[in-house]
């Protein structure tokens, strides 16, 4: 929420997170590869994943930005994992994840200034 008189802001409240916790279905919205994005490592590759999620009968969008990594226990490679059922091709062609159904874990979690933010913990594809 954001207060302001006719000149300027004059104060804002803590973000609040547009999902509860729980599971949701989703869809594979689309993909876009980033290309050298500034990171405290450097600059690096990420991907950002679009979803289509049902709550009830309405639709929200929600992203979630991976780091292109092929290291075992990095969130890249788990979430290829999941989308190729452990069989990752040497070739992975982004548009091709468009319209992979799965099922996604939603937890919440509040930064020191007491904004919640709902962010993907798992994810499990049919």
């Amino acid at each position: 929420m954001i207060f302001r008189n006719n000149k300027e802001v004059l104060g804002k409240t803590g973000a609040k997170a547009t999902l509860n916790e729980g599971e949701y279905e989703a869809i594979i919205k689309k993909i876009i590869y980033l290309r050298d994005c500034k990171t405290d490592w450097g600059f690096r590759d990420f991907l950002e994943v679009i979803y289509n999620i049902s709550v009830g009968v309405t639709e929200q969008e929600k992203k979630e930005k991976i780091m292109v990594s092929q290291a075992e226990k990095s969130k890249c490679f788990n979430f290829l994992m999941d989308v190729y059922n452990g069989n990752i091709p040497n070739e992975i062609n982004i548009d091709e994840l468009a319209g992979k159904k799965c099922t996604l874990t939603i937890k919440h979690n509040t930064d020191e200034k007491g904004n919640v933010y709902a962010n993907i913990v798992e994810r499990k594809f049919n």
